[in-house]
């Protein structure tokens, strides 16, 4: 309730509504007091609860602001007594999670001043609050309309759809730290969805968003919680001011040689912004077979810059003369192969094409210099090494679960193999690794790579890595590429080169080994323009441009008409590791003075701006933005 309190655009339609019907509103809560009963619903005494609290809240002075007065204790009680009258699940004294309960509260507020006005209307009489007090429902400062565009890459049709909503969801990814900006940018990019297609019955559709009308008062719920016991403790960096005109229009997108939609998310964008990065998949090992050169170097330059060649790499099973090649698998029998070892059944045709697409992507000789280029964009749901590999053979990441569960079947039957590549106890690792979001670590890149037959690249901070099957011979059909940006897979289809002329391997222009793509290959050879090169991304016209600014989403430029600014009012924080134990706390800002301060049950005190940024950061659960 404190930080509702903070929000001008709340406050005004609560003092107004306060100030309109005190006879109508208030008095059932007085009677409450008395004993006496009250023929309202439990939404109307809700209702009235909340906006007296914000009255007292709104007048309270500073070294009065906790409310001890016996009253004003009796009216908490009641609201939360009504509030479980209507949610169960709140009949009783425990904590609860905030979101869902101000959730509830605008329910409350909609059956009282919408619902009644509906039934009124049908009964032709005059209602509690009557039609001339719609305008004044809080809901209304908070409120948004947002559009989804939904594509479909086999019909090629483009679908929309509107919501409404009271509160902005925006999830967290798994990483030490990051920015509301950046969280806000990853959510409203583009997405594959499982959606049947009403033309062509196609089982999947490219999803995008875009914000069409913007509240007086955005409230962001960052989802900490995967279930109310899995809590994400990343730390979000808080703006005071945000910038969200960018968001009122639909991401770009890119499109292949058939017109499908592509989700390209190129390394400039997602630069990673932390330099204490765990390197996932990456070992030092001194042990092995010695090169010619006798020292071992990462493909990345990060061993001597006096010893050995270009072509010298370190590989986590050992250490040899190797020459390495940027070449993505389009071999259909062969993948068709792989995806039968992992038990995933999925359309040949559709894997076809999504081969047909990688073709092209030019084989190359891949430098030590060389970065990702363009990477397919990868949920951040725990299972992104699961999804990464899924999608770089079959062109979708639904089938992650097959490949985590042929991943955990083969780890189970070769112990000796992969014990190695373990850290800890490698029959525990195992079992928790059939847990679905569990982490891939190097121990799954070397199972795939050994179950597959195939080299795995990963590019980290450090540079270029390989992973190769230690059983056995890799096949030359071509190799998986991953970028490991903030411990986040994704596959890579694109080289970024550098300054250096690229070096095309001649083998990607003999006869390739799949026959039904002779005509596609002909077209490499004779140096024709295909439409779609994944390594060519579409350019934005200047209107585009326009409508998706590069600059940050609190950087200080200056305002026009088409800027939609907002300032942080309130926060509010949790701390514990349920949603349904711990603490919530608040940190507010008055509406006169302009001041930040710390509320907490019984405490409250002064804050400063850097105070707020610092300690929100790690413990922000909900935050409120007034529109200037």
């Amino acid at each position: 309730m404190q930080a509702i309190s903070s929000c001008p655009s709340i406050v005004s339609r609560c003092t107004q509504l306060r100030r309109l019907y005190p006879k109508k509103l208030l008095p059932s809560f007085a009677q409450n007091f008395d004993g006496t009963s009250v023929n309202l619903s439990e939404a109307h005494k809700v209702v009235e609860g909340v906006i007296w609290l914000i009255s007292i809240l709104l007048n309270k002075s500073e070294e009065n602001v906790v409310l001890s007065d016996d009253k004003a204790e009796m009216l908490l009680k009641n609201v939360r007594r009504r509030m479980g009258k209507i949610a169960r699940r709140f009949d009783n004294d425990e904590q609860h999670d905030a979101h869902d309960y101000l959730m509830q509260v605008f329910r409350c507020f909609d059956e009282v001043m919408t619902g009644d006005v509906e039934k009124d209307r049908q009964r032709k009489r005059a209602g509690i609050l009557g039609n001339s007090s719609l305008h004044l429902n809080p809901n209304i400062a908070v409120r948004f309309k947002t559009e989804q565009s939904l594509y479909c890459p086999t019909c090629k049709k483009e679908n929309f759809n509107t919501s409404i909503h009271e509160m902005l969801q925006v999830p967290l990814r798994y990483e030490k730290s990051t920015t509301l900006c950046d969280l806000l940018k990853t959510s409203f990019q583009g997405h594959t969805l499982e959606r049947k297609c009403p033309q062509c019955e196609c089982p999947v559709a490219y999803a995008r968003d875009r914000i069409i009308t913007f509240p007086q008062c955005l409230i962001m719920n960052l989802q900490r919680y995967r279930n109310i016991y899995q809590k994400n403790n990343s730390k979000v960096k808080v703006p005071m001011k945000l910038e969200t005109s960018r968001f009122s229009s639909f991401s770009l997108i890119s499109f292949d040689f058939n017109g499908n939609f592509m989700e390209l998310n190129t390394r400039d964008e997602l630069a990673c912004k932390s330099d204490d990065i765990r390197r996932l998949g990456v070992k030092n090992i001194t042990g092995g077979i010695n090169n010619e050169s006798g020292t071992p170097k990462l493909l990345g330059g990060a061993g001597d810059a006096e010893s050995g060649s270009d072509d010298d790499c370190e590989i986590l099973a050992e250490k040899v003369k190797f020459s390495f090649n940027f070449k993505l698998i389009t071999h259909r029998k062969s993948v068709l192969e792989m995806v039968g070892k992992m038990d995933i059944t999925a359309n040949e045709e559709s894997i076809k094409q999504h081969l047909k697409t990688l073709q092209r992507s030019p084989a190359m000789e891949l430098d030590k210099k060389d970065e990702p280029g363009t990477t397919i964009k990868i949920e951040t749901d725990g299972n992104c090494f699961f999804r990464a590999i899924s999608w770089c053979l079959t062109g979708t990441q639904k089938y992650h679960k097959k490949v985590r569960k042929a991943t955990v079947n083969y780890m189970k039957n070769s112990k000796q193999l992969l014990e190695n590549s373990c850290n800890g106890d490698y029959e525990i690792h195992v079992r928790n690794m059939e847990y679905d979001q569990e982490w891939a670590t190097e121990c799954e890149i070397a199972a795939i790579a050994n179950l597959l037959k195939v080299n795995i690249y990963t590019y980290l901070p450090t540079g270029w890595n390989c992973q190769t099957p230690k059983e056995c011979v890799p096949t030359n059909i071509g190799s998986i590429y991953l970028n490991n940006q903030e411990e986040h897979y994704e596959p890579v289809v694109s080289l970024k080169k550098s300054p250096e002329q690229p070096k095309e391997l001649k083998s990607h222009k003999r006869k390739p080994l799949d026959d039904d793509d002779d005509q596609d290959s002909e077209d490499i050879k004779k140096g024709r323009k295909v439409d779609g090169d994944p390594s060519e991304e579409k350019k934005p016209d200047e209107s585009s441009s326009r409508k998706n600014p590069r600059r940050s989403c609190n950087e200080k430029t200056k305002q026009n008409s088409n800027s939609i600014q907002y300032n942080l009012v309130a926060v509010v924080c949790h701390e514990g590791q349920s949603l349904d134990n711990g603490h919530y706390y608040a940190y507010i800002k008055d509406m006169f003075s302009e001041s930040w301060h710390f509320s907490s049950d019984k405490t409250f005190r002064p804050a400063s701006e850097e105070d707020v940024i610092d300690e929100v950061a790690p413990k922000a659960y909900l935050l409120f933005y007034d529109r200037q």
